[in-house]
């Protein structure tokens, strides 16, 4: 028997990036046997059958089993196979969306600790920041249950709609409040985003040139960084927003002494 013309098994596994025991498989199972077979036993292919292998492998990637595999190769009926094809084809799409989320997620947090990294947190700085967004819920009152209860009821609903979205979680305060001499009036959450959220109301922080302050540990001693900002806008007579925001720049994620954390507070300047 002449075999110029066919492959061997070793031949074909290594063409298609499989291995000789997944042909054996295929071939055992009854998905995909050889063109021949030699009085010894050896396995032949021809290259007319490297389609209808790469068929079955592409299937066997979409997850689809391989008995339903087997089905399909033997009852080919076109519009069966072009509805698998189009279910799966929407899977695929649905991963590759939830991937690129998940991939803007990463460049998001990575451009964040590297910014945070750059910092001079001792200096009082004047910052550009693009367009951002915000959503916001109240706090009845100040006690830690309450405070908790807001913060967890717009992240888990934030997260429930928009998976792999980046977002830091933010505090207001007023200047109002400040002229008081009250600087700890969180009666307040948001969530503080860089692109705008579908399906949900939210806020706007306009773009423009921002006071910025660094505040280094608890939030209780605020104040006193607070202060410092309130006097370098006097002293340099600057025009700001009503609306001061709180977010952390240096949390959980980069140490673990909370003491260390460090809340970055901005105001627009007008």
């Amino acid at each position: 028997m002449k075999h110029n013309n066919y492959m061997t098994t070793g031949e074909l596994a290594k063409i298609m990036g499989i291995t000789k025991h997944t042909l054996f498989h295929y071939d055992d199972i009854g998905l995909f046997k050889p063109q021949m077979k030699d009085e010894k036993g050896y396995r032949f292919y021809s290259v007319e059958q490297m389609e209808t292998l790469d068929t079955i492998l592409v299937l066997k990637d979409l997850d689809i089993p391989l008995n339903d595999i087997k089905k399909l190769m033997k009852n080919r009926n076109h519009d069966h196979i072009v509805e698998i094809l189009n279910n799966h084809q929407h899977q695929i799409q649905n991963q590759i969306q939830k991937l690129n989320k998940m991939n803007h997620w990463i460049e998001q947090k990575k451009k964040s600790i590297l910014t945070s990294c750059q910092e001079d947190f001792s200096n009082i700085t004047i910052k550009h920041y693009p367009s951002r967004y915000y959503l916001y819920n109240t706090i009845s009152d100040d006690s830690n249950q309450n405070f908790y209860k807001a913060t967890n009821e717009l992240i888990t609903h934030f997260v429930q709609r928009h998976p792999y979205h980046f977002y830091q979680v933010a505090y207001i305060q007023y200047d109002q409040d400040f002229q008081n001499n009250d600087f700890d009036i969180y009666n307040n959450v948001s969530l503080l985003l860089y692109d705008p959220p579908q399906e949900q109301n939210y806020k706007i922080l306009p773009e423009g040139q921002y006071l910025v302050a660094y505040h280094k540990g608890n939030w209780k001693n605020i104040k006193q960084t607070i202060q410092k900002l309130l006097d370098y806008k006097k002293a340099h007579h600057l025009i700001c927003d009503e609306l001061y925001v709180e977010h952390y720049v240096v949390d959980h994620l980069l140490v673990q002494d909370p003491r260390d954390y460090i809340t970055e507070i901005s105001v627009r300047i007008i």
